[in-house]
């Protein structure tokens, strides 16, 4: 996935507080076969990746624990939501040493992954492939649309 497009946001302040999330709406293209999503520390080095394939109906999930080490992949998601053209709304939770990850405006469980790299040195959200991000904002977990701070992208399908 390396050579794909890449899309960057800059989280204001770091991701660091327990509570806090990152809610993204964005578009899977009509003719996806991957993306990925990726939050990366100060280093520029991806603490949590969350990718997805289109083709197998797999969703994955990693972090590096070193500089060239990645942990082991998890598969573990509850279900599969994506479809090629669809917009999506994902909630990126940190709550005490955890990643919750959440689908769709009710919020519904998709994953859990716990950390590897500290939380408090977040820095960048990333997308990669074939999803094109709508907007990004930082909320409170346990609020629907309390925005702190929002960006939006205006790259085409």
């Amino acid at each position: 996935m390396a050579d794909l497009p890449k899309v960057a946001w800059r989280i204001p302040g770091g991701f660091k507080r327990h509570g806090k999330a990152i809610r993204i709406i964005g578009i899977v293209k009509k003719n996806a076969s991957t993306f990925a999503l990726h939050l990366r520390n100060k280093n520029g080095l991806i603490a949590f990746r969350l990718a997805c394939d289109l083709e197998g109906g797999l969703l994955g999930c990693n972090g590096i624990l070193d500089e060239d080490d990645w942990g082991d992949e998890e598969n573990n998601a509850e279900l599969f939501p994506f479809e090629r053209g669809m917009e999506f709304e994902l909630r990126l939770e940190y709550n005490h040493g955890k990643y919750i990850v959440s689908f769709g405006e009710e919020g519904e469980h998709l994953l859990d992954f716990e950390l590897r790299r500290p939380a408090r040195s977040i820095r960048i959200f990333e997308c990669m492939g074939d999803a094109k991000i709508k907007s990004i904002s930082i909320v409170r977990a346990d609020e629907g649309g309390s925005s702190s701070s929002s960006s939006s992208s205006s790259d085409e399908e």
